[in-house]
């Protein structure tokens, strides 16, 4: 199924699907992207082009692992892996880091994942109050405020200051 057929539907700002999520796609945002060549359909499989709505016979989410199986295992390995794997409201999926349409190579400046932006990103969860922050509790609040207050929280804290 070729792009141009998704974004028919999918370039509409206003498209929802029946839960509320935005199924609006940024063509040029995908364009920009390190997925600019992949196709829609190899991401969102599932797609039946026999269909009125081709889309509507994907029963299951994107798995970045089938394309990235090596760095999908390094993943599920790490502390954000295992508690996505138990099924933790809280853990990180690889769009909340890398994003979705406009995925940015790590090495790309304005790329979240780029190594002078990493503390911003991570500080969306991690900095005090946020969803990783609040998992601390007695003793171990103590090192996550220890850390706030070293060179490195603190960097954490004003990079993702608005």
């Amino acid at each position: 199924m070729a792009d141009t057929d998704c974004l028919k539907c999918h370039q509409e700002k206003g498209l929802v699907a029946k839960d509320g999520r935005a199924l609006f796609v940024d063509g040029k945002e995908h364009q920009a992207s390190r997925h600019a060549k992949v196709a829609c359909s190899q991401c969102h499989s599932g797609v039946n082009v026999s269909h009125r709505r081709p889309c509507e016979t994907i029963t299951t989410k994107v798995d970045c692992g089938a394309c990235h199986t090596e760095i999908a295992q390094e993943f599920a390995r790490s502390r954000h892996g295992r508690l996505l794997l138990d099924g933790d409201p809280n853990a990180p999926s690889c769009k909340e880091c890398h994003g979705t349409h406009g995925t940015l190579g790590r090495l790309q400046s304005s790329s979240p994942t780029f190594a002078t932006n990493v503390p911003k990103l991570c500080a969306r969860c991690h900095r005090e109050g946020e969803r990783a922050a609040v998992r601390y509790q007695g003793a171990q609040h103590g090192i996550i405020e220890a850390y706030t207050e070293s060179i490195h929280g603190r960097g954490c804290s004003r990079a993702a200051s608005p």
